[in-house]
């Protein structure tokens, strides 16, 4: 099966999401969570211990993704995320 959003939906919203370690109570979760909060105190953004972290978001079945939307945070470390814009990967069945 394969999906595809026609309109402007999101396929990751509510998904299981992963990210290699967490910092803080960031959750890789809250990327997903549809709250668009840039703040970290207002508990919507992730947060990682490590500086190669990876995330990642099971959509649960193929998609077809025209673009990605990143709500970067604006309260602190805007340089550290911008490494992450780089290496977005699209993988099927375990496969990149």
């Amino acid at each position: 099966m394969l999906l595809f959003v026609t309109e402007l939906t999101n396929p990751a919203l509510n998904k299981s999401a992963y990210q290699t370690d967490t910092y803080n109570s960031g959750e890789p979760g809250l990327a997903v969570d549809g709250n668009t909060a840039q703040i970290y105190s207002e508990g919507s953004c992730t947060h990682t211990l490590s500086t190669d972290a990876t995330w990642e978001v099971d959509l649960g079945e193929m998609a077809v993704v025209e673009y990605v939307v990143i709500y970067d945070r604006v309260d602190c470390c805007r340089k550290t995320f911008y490494s992450f814009i780089d290496s977005v990967f699209v993988c099927s069945r375990g496969i990149c």
